[in-house]
């Protein structure tokens, strides 16, 4: 972690990695997914293509539809308002809104080519991946259906995280009487985030206590790391699954957690999730 006195050396570095980093996104990256992402024929993105842009698959995997939802409301939000962007930000909406939710208000894992479902909803990550889209989609363009359904989102998946074992995971599998630290990452990140634009304080402390949880209930002071899976209660346990931890998705939840801590001005975690970062660097390494 690069401290106050940093060198100018290391300074530089900073700013030359921001500039390689930004030409890479607003170059490469995101005119790739315009020119070959953007399905006209059957709405939504084309999420599975080679480094040419040849679509080899023409399944539509809802959660791809949700990131790229966010993406693109990001851009605009966070870059610039530019038309072609806002357009793909507008024909993604429509294709979720059209063909993402169940009848129970869940979102779906996967769509063929016409929009049929082939993997009902199998996965509450998907509903978390599209609460982010139409969270930032309603931050850049104000639609009210937008967020009504970002609304309901949080409802329906509030009441099934409180009950573990309730949801599926996919691709992964959730042992019985375990929880996993995926979930307290992602969606604390997403509710706090709604919970902002929405103006609710009571969905904004609903994702302050699941990023409070990852330190106090998947963080294990013995093994000095945090662990992909506790048991409901929060306790270590001795399995397979109960002794996995994964350095980079450690570092990547940490760095949620700081976002979140930063704005709720809760100094002493975030010192606790920088040092952590440190840790896991060192236990990747």
């Amino acid at each position: 972690m690069l401290q106050r006195d940093a060198s100018p050396a290391d300074c530089d570095f900073i700013r030359e990695s921001a500039d390689l980093y930004r030409r890479t996104l607003l170059d490469d990256i995101v005119p790739f997914w315009l020119r070959h992402g953007f399905d006209r024929t059957n709405g939504g993105i084309s999420n599975i293509l080679d480094d040419a842009g040849n679509v080899v698959g023409t399944d539509k995997y809802m959660w791809s539809q949700g990131r790229a939802l966010w993406t693109f409301s990001a851009l605009c939000n966070r870059v610039e308002r530019r038309a072609e962007w806002l357009e793909f930000a507008n024909h993604l909406f429509e294709y979720i809104r059209t063909h993402g939710r169940n009848d129970r208000g869940h979102w779906v894992f996967r769509l063929d080519a016409q929009g049929r479902v082939l993997d009902d909803d199998i996965s509450i990550y998907v509903d978390g991946f599209v609460l982010a889209g139409l969270t930032e989609y309603y931050a850049a363009t104000g639609n009210e259906q937008a967020m009504s359904l970002a609304l309901e989102t949080y409802e329906q998946t509030s009441k099934r995280i409180a009950r573990p074992g309730s949801y599926g995971v996919a691709p992964y599998l959730l042992p019985p009487g375990l929880k996993t630290h995926g979930l307290n990452m992602c969606f604390g990140l997403f509710y706090f985030e709604l919970g902002q634009v929405a103006c609710r304080n009571d969905i904004r402390d609903a994702g302050v206590a699941l990023a409070r949880e990852i330190l106090d209930d998947f963080y294990v002071p013995e093994k000095d790391a945090i662990l992909e899976f506790v048991t409901t209660d929060g306790r270590p346990v001795d399995s397979p699954e109960g002794r996995a931890c994964v350095p980079g998705h450690a570092i990547e939840s940490l760095w949620f957690q700081i976002w979140i801590f930063e704005r709720t001005g809760d100094v002493e975690r975030i010192r606790e999730c920088c040092r952590l970062i440190r840790r896991h660097l060192e236990l990747a390494w």
